[in-house]
């Protein structure tokens, strides 16, 4: 979802089932309701590819969430639990660069906040 929306950890964290609309082919929009480049919280519907999508749906299913927060933290027994922080995030991104064969260290500030493209 990160690469689709380009969109900042805070808003990856902050995104609620109910603000995803599936569409008839495959695909969805999610609104971002506020960011950095959106104070007054006015919102900004971005298009999620058919396969992040499905993506998305896997780890709703597995996750048993059907409203709410799309992203949470689990626990070490792999329970659902509240609120994913952007701090996790990150920690996240770092461990899957390693995995990866990458390096984890990203010059700072780096940002894929869509506004830069428009």
């Amino acid at each position: 979802m990160a690469y689709d929306l380009l969109a900042r950890r805070s808003a990856l964290v902050a995104l609620v089932v109910e603000d995803l609309e599936r569409t008839p082919d495959g695909s969805a929009t999610v609104l971002i309701r506020r960011s950095k480049t959106d104070p007054e919280g006015t919102g900004v519907p971005l298009y999620l590819a058919p396969d992040t999508l499905a993506s998305l749906e896997a780890w709703l299913a597995a996750a048993g969430i059907t409203t709410g927060l799309v992203f949470r933290a689990l626990t070490t027994g792999g329970r659902v639990r509240a609120r994913l922080s952007a701090d996790a995030v990150a920690r996240l991104f770092t461990q899957m660069a390693q995995a990866a064969g990458l390096s984890p260290h990203i010059p700072h500030p780096v940002s894929c906040d869509r506004s830069h493209f428009f």
